[in-house]
């Protein structure tokens, strides 16, 4: 496949400048009448005044504030001076951290409409990124709509964390030169050191979409720098303020009725049932928070849209969406997934400390689980089957350094109630140099015994599959070992940019808290991307590029091998297009399988703030793992998510996965969909109502799931809905299978 040659390209290119050759200077060339600002500092004074929060900025106290102005275009041209006005007015008391947002636009443009709350980014939208410890491991997220709908996140190395949430207040209003939004964050939200002046990292950042996605912020940010907070300015002053020592209650009630047919296909309804739980935080000091729950409610009021599962042999993931393991949770990411907390599937009693000394971050997470779900990951398939009871602990520490390096360690134990058990440890670390370069790294170590229940073994797919040459994946109580590692050598510049990855996964090597669904081999792959930023309209950057990989099993033998070229588009009107083709030889069950090749499309557009829309589709040669027989056909997998949005409060999102594999001259193996549309009408910022319908062609299953909720903050919250599930019988109609109406009231008690 011309892997040398690969090799000899990749050297030339690592060793070629980032700049296009002639190209005098690393970044985009500035205008003389403006210069960007790295780095910039503010120095916040306190206010004495009330601030409320509508909106409005007549208060005193924003007279007085310290502004945030001279603003950058990051994207699509970047460390340029932006084509609208736009500043941010800072202040503190002392409870809480005071901005307001005045963004200038053409108001007719201005995308705003009146969403749930994490549902604003494909509006305009400005916002706070806050490094409180300055070494670039992780930051918060605090963004607004012109509305003052919120969205907040966690950010780190490995990527965005959509599910945290955080109380804050926000009121913003469309005017007629832009928008403008007041924000007040409670310093109890926030984790910070126990100094006397508070030193953040820090910017802000407006996303403006018009006819393109433009973005700007008050540090500039050279794209041809890899590490984004490091670029962050500074905010300081904050001073006597008061130190978060505050205790938090959160109970809930929630009653159900269910009913499903019995073997007799009579319908029959179960009592009525109602159950209480509650979760406790205590936050000792900014840097110490420890949280208890008992009887906890860890179902999710909107059900995972499904996953066509059709000839894959790997278990599929599911991101999670539970509140309680918002705090920490940037912690819970390690290259390697050994910590998957949706693992831990209905706990009756959990417990949780997090907490930050110096530079040394910490979380300890306790669960007894009941019907835990048990995965065993082999060569070419992931076995699954549901588990007992059991007991999990979760430690991770990670010491920061400067500029985004960390050195960590990670422990993790799961016992099961016949005995069974699984222990994880392990360390690894991420560093930076040279400016564009950066090596990251993790060992692990697990040993194993398995349950000795056979009554855990549900079929032969157990009992005939051997591993490390000596043991079964009976439950019959086995004990072994096992080793994992993963590397990666990365780098990250404005023009080109490199990824290369070595894994290591041994066969006996298990990660019961995580999402291991493979084992038994070694893979690598190189990918590189070069950029292009071409003076063509409409066109903001071209990117082609290659991957390539190979996948052995720890006896040597090939299993998968491939070489993909690709190029993304990305041009004015917030549309983007991928293409692939893809050379892929692979051996499965024993039979190898050459020129497995294929193309893949993809097309994401938002040109109009009324409709979005994701096309993609994947075809050529695949293999059927159905049969126990396996060949290879042509096939067609394919994708399309449209959101409409008729007026600013309602919002119609329909989306069809489909899926088909031919037999070589030949009928179908299998051919199917999944069809799921989610409408919404947001009556005011806390009231909405929901419903939601899905088709699942593979199954024969037809789901409605309607919902009225009211949402005072993340936390305190009213749900009442119900979930339908209705099959397809053999008189050739849909009859009710079974059904569910649920209510749930929570509330946010604090101190």
């Amino acid at each position: 496949m011309g892997l040398f040659a690969v090799f000899i390209l990749t050297l030339v290119q690592l060793n070629s400048p980032s700049e296009p050759p002639g190209e005098p200077s690393k970044s985009t060339p500035i205008p003389q009448s403006f210069s960007p600002v790295f780095n910039p500092v503010l120095v916040l004074s306190p206010t004495s005044d009330p601030i409320e929060i509508d909106g409005d900025l007549n208060e005193a106290a924003w007279q007085l504030a310290s502004k945030a102005d001279n603003f950058t275009e990051n994207w699509p041209k970047n460390l340029m001076q932006p084509g609208v006005g736009t500043h941010a007015l800072l202040t503190y008391d002392k409870s809480n951290l005071y901005i307001a947002f005045v963004a200038e636009s053409n108001s007719s443009q201005t995308r705003a409409t009146l969403r749930d709350r994490d549902e604003i980014f494909s509006d305009d939208y400005m916002g706070i990124l806050i490094d409180t410890y300055g070494d670039a491991s992780w930051y918060y997220e605090f963004f607004v709509n012109p509305l003052g709908v919120q969205g907040d996140l966690v950010a780190t190395s490995n990527g965005e964390d959509a599910g945290a949430d955080f109380i804050f207040y926000s009121q913003g209003k469309v005017t007629e030169t832009g928008y403008q939004v007041e924000l007040a964050i409670p310093f109890a939200s926030l984790r910070f050191p126990d100094n006397e002046e508070q030193i953040w990292k820090a910017t802000i950042w407006r996303d403006h979409k018009t006819e393109s996605r433009r973005k700007y912020s008050w540090a500039a940010i050279d794209q041809d720098k890899p590490c984004f907070p490091c670029q962050f300015g500074t905010i300081r002053g904050i001073r006597g303020i008061n130190r978060p020592s505050a205790v938090e209650i959160l109970p809930y009630f929630m009653t159900n009725q269910a009913g499903a047919k019995d073997n007799a296909g009579r319908f029959k309804n179960d009592p009525i049932k109602g159950e209480v739980g509650f979760s406790a935080k205590y936050m000792a000091t900014p840097e110490l928070t420890a949280e208890i729950s008992l009887n906890p409610d860890f179902s999710q009021i909107e059900s995972d849209a499904e996953q066509i599962d059709v000839n894959n042999n790997f278990a599929l993931d599911f991101p999670e969406k539970r509140p309680f393991f918002q705090e920490g949770s940037d912690l819970f990411s390690t290259p390697a997934s050994i910590i998957y907390t949706r693992s831990i599937n209905d706990p009756d009693f959990s417990a949780k400390l997090t907490g930050r000394t110096g530079k040394m971050n910490f979380v300890y997470l306790a669960a007894r689980d009941a019907n835990t779900p048990y995965l065993i990951p082999t060569e070419e398939r992931t076995l699954f089957t549901a588990g007992q009871n059991s007991f999990s602990n979760i430690l991770r520490g990670k010491y920061a350094f400067d500029d985004g390096k960390y050195i960590g360690t990670v422990f993790t134990s799961r016992i099961n109630e016949s005995n069974g058990y699984n222990l994880v440890g392990g360390i690894d670390g991420s560093y930076r140099f040279w400016e564009y370069y950066s090596v990251n790294a993790q060992g692990l170590f697990s040993k194993t015994q398995e349950p000795n229940d056979t009554l855990m073994t549900p079929s032969d797919d157990f009992t005939n599959l051997v591993f490390d040459k000596k043991h079964d994946t009976r439950f019959n109580g086995e004990t072994f070992e096992g080793l994992a590692l993963i590397t990666n050598f990365n780098r990250y510049s404005k023009y080109y940019n490199v990824e290369t990855q070595f894994i290591h996964a041994g066969s006996s090597f298990r990660a019961e808290n995580g999402f291991i669904d493979r084992s038994n081999y070694n893979q690598w792959y190189f990918w590189n991307r070069y950029n292009f930023y071409p003076d063509i309209p409409f066109v903001n950057q071209i990117g082609p590029g290659f991957i390539t990989g190979q996948i052995h099993n720890l006896d040597g033998v090939l299993k998968d091998e491939w070489l993909a070229f690709f190029v993304n588009f990305d041009f004015a009107a917030q549309t983007n297009f991928r293409v692939e083709y893809m050379i892929n030889n692979e051996r499965w069950a024993g039979k190898w399988f050459g020129q497995k090749n294929r193309w893949e499309f993809n097309l994401s557009t938002s040109f109009s703030q009324y409709f979005s829309a994701n096309l993609w589709a994947e075809t050529g040669r695949f293999i059927n793992r159905e049969r126990s027989f396996p060949d290879v056909g042509d096939g067609i997998n394919a994708g399309a998510f449209l959101s409409v949005k008729p007026t600013d409060q309602l919002v119609i999102e329909p989306g069809l996965d489909y899926a088909e594999l031919f037999q070589d001259n030949g009928p179908a193996y299998f051919a199917g969909y999944v069809f799921r549309t989610r409408v919404k009408y947001q009556f005011t910022r806390e009231l909405s109502a929901r419903f939601i319908v899905q088709y699942h062609q593979f199954r024969d299953k037809i789901s409605l799931e309607p919902l009225i909720s009211y949402k005072l903050n993340p936390f305190s919250v009213f749900y009442i809905g119900a979930s339908s599930q209705m099959k397809y019988t053999p008189t050739k109609e849909y009859q009710q299978s079974s059904r569910q109406y649920f209510m749930k009231f929570q509330y946010l008690f604090s101190t």
